[in-house]
């Protein structure tokens, strides 16, 4: 009895690990879809003509 706890506790553990890392490889995933479609919507409005200058003052 006391080997299928230890067993349970270190599957616990394993699941506990891939849960982790698929939430961080998820975050990643969404991080990079809200800042590819972040550069795609400004290249297509800077194509447009809708762009921003940047003008420097002295």
């Amino acid at each position: 009895m006391g080997e299928d706890a230890v067993r349970l506790g270190e599957l616990a553990l394993k699941l506990e690990r891939y849960r982790y890392n698929v939430a961080l490889a998820t975050t990643w995933a969404i991080f990079g879809m809200v800042f590819g479609s972040m550069i795609t919507l400004a290249s297509s409005l800077m194509l447009l003509g809708l762009g921003y200058e940047v003008h420097w003052h002295y």
